[in-house]
């Protein structure tokens, strides 16, 4: 059986009739280059991030430092998506969901907030003349949400590193697992 998005053309590697790719390679894929730049110091940071509280006493000053540039480049890259959206909308589709986790409250209801002002961005592109300072305004204030749910996420792993050393990447367990020769 092929891997997810490797088809078996008479045994040569390379994309074919597998499964499709995810959402995140395609969203890459049809990314424009400078895009893609960002999504790849995006990723680098992250790999840093997580680095960083994974030490034993992370640095909480370089943490909210990378944190920022995180921010800043998921502002730009949403941006850039936002208005390719706005270009063209019907490039606009609903997008894949993965696997349900549980919800504080609290996120919940900014996910609802979150959900309801999507809403209103998609009944206003839905128009024949959608009001784009509209649009842009409802955007800016999911970007704050969205930006406030990262800050407290960071703040709550400061406050208890060893919680969430392993919580991405190679998951629970990883530093103790056999090396396999």
């Amino acid at each position: 059986m092929a891997a997810p998005g490797w088809g078996g053309k008479g045994g040569k590697c390379g994309t074919g009739t597998g499964m499709p790719m995810g959402f995140g390679q395609q969203m890459w894929q049809n990314a424009a280059p400078e895009v893609r730049a960002k999504m790849d110091e995006r990723a680098k940071l992250n790999i840093d991030l997580r680095a960083e509280l994974r030490k034993d006493i992370p640095n909480k000053a370089k943490a909210r430092d990378i944190q920022e540039k995180i921010q800043k480049l998921n502002r730009e890259i949403e941006t850039a998506q936002f208005e390719e959206i706005l270009k063209d909308p019907s490039k606009f589709k609903t997008q894949a969901r993965g696997p349900r986790h549980e919800i504080s409250p609290e996120n919940r209801a900014m996910m609802d907030e979150i959900r309801k002002l999507h809403s209103e961005i998609r009944a206003e592109i839905g128009k024949e003349v959608p009001d784009k300072a509209k649009i842009r305004d409802l955007h800016a204030k999911i970007r704050k949400i969205k930006n406030d749910r990262e800050d407290a996420r960071l703040e709550e792993m400061l406050k208890n590193p060893e919680a969430f050393r392993n919580s991405q990447g190679y998951g629970k367990g990883y530093r103790k697992a056999p090396v396999q020769q």
